[in-house]
């Protein structure tokens, strides 16, 4: 790819691990990846392949094969930038889609102290038809069309007040919200958002590390799993 052009990031280097230990099917499909003038990457399924690292025998192709990252960047000025994870990629309507513009987006248009800053999750997954017009509610029952959904954890002030004030109030004031936040992130990045689900502070899914886990996000969302205000 030429400079500014977004491509998977491959590695190969001395270092390079050989592969997963014990599992052959997942080291075949990320440690043998070939660039175009050396032929195909490994064209044999895992069943018939040789035994993976950790085996017997060695595998052929793993020295040689490039490590599939799963990471997305481009190069500029000689400089790898790193902007995002594969899986992550949302496409919708033929346009790439990444999420952390539609994160930070949402985050912006709710305002201080309406959404809980770096809790926000954009996924594509799964509604019903009610659902997606509605633009929150419940997890979806799965046999609805995939749409774009916004996951996001409100603040603690916000939780606090939508829980003292009466039942039309609050409904009120989490619709302009998703209103709010459709409306910025429409004009931000120009993707419209089929759904918004607004959490309770500290239940979005998060790794170990602290960062958004977005697909754990979708199949508990698919799952009905979110604690939705």
């Amino acid at each position: 790819l030429g400079e500014d052009q977004i491509g998977e990031i491959w590695v190969r280097s001395a270092s390079r691990a050989r592969g997963y230990w014990g599992d052959r099917p997942k080291t075949l499909g990320d440690f043998t990846g070939k660039l175009l003038n050396q032929g195909a990457a490994s064209a044999s399924s895992p069943a018939s392949a040789p035994s993976a690292w950790g085996g017997d025998e060695a595998d052929e192709g793993l020295d040689q094969g490039f490590l599939r990252t799963g990471d997305l960047g481009f190069l500029r000025g000689g400089e790898l930038f790193v902007c995002g994870r594969l899986k992550d990629l949302i496409i919708t309507r033929g346009a790439n889609i990444y999420p952390q513009d539609v994160e930070r987006a949402a985050e912006q248009a709710g305002g201080p102290g309406r959404l809980r800053v770096g809790c926000c999750a954009a996924v594509a997954a799964r509604f019903t038809r009610a659902q997606a017009g509605a633009g929150r509610g419940r997890g979806p029952t799965g046999d609805g069309e995939e749409g774009l959904a916004l996951v996001a954890e409100l603040s603690d002030s916000m939780a606090s007040s939508s829980r003292r004030q009466a039942k039309a109030h609050q409904k009120v004031a989490l619709a302009s919200l998703i209103e709010d936040v459709r409306r910025g992130v429409a004009l931000s990045t120009g993707a419209a958002l089929n759904a918004v689900f607004l959490l309770k502070p500290r239940t979005v899914p998060k790794t170990t590390s602290g960062k958004i886990a977005r697909q754990w996000c979708r199949r508990a969302l698919e799952d009905g799993q979110l604690e939705v205000v």
